[in-house]
């Protein structure tokens, strides 16, 4: 994780820094990539689909947050014009 997605974990309410955590280690690890995968998916088998749509789509948010930080941070320290 990087320092932006850190800072996502400090400030970020509960529900915000436990999906960074979580995307994360999906995009960390490809060990628990694949547990969720199988462990996970084999218990619904319904929603495997679903299930790889979610991992998907945590890799897709690490990897924005960590692009799009800078500039969000940026915007962030910009004097507010009136």
């Amino acid at each position: 994780m990087g320092p932006h997605l850190w800072k996502l974990v400090r400030d970020g309410e509960g529900g915000v820094a436990t999906h960074a955590v979580f995307a994360a280690a999906v995009k960390q690890s490809a060990l628990f990539g694949d547990f969720l995968k199988i462990a996970v998916g084999g218990a619904i088998p319904v929603t495997k689909n679903v299930l790889q749509a979610l991992l998907d789509l945590c890799a897709w948010a690490v990897t924005w947050s960590l692009s799009s930080a800078p500039a969000i941070e940026a915007d962030a320290k910009a004097p507010e014009s009136t």
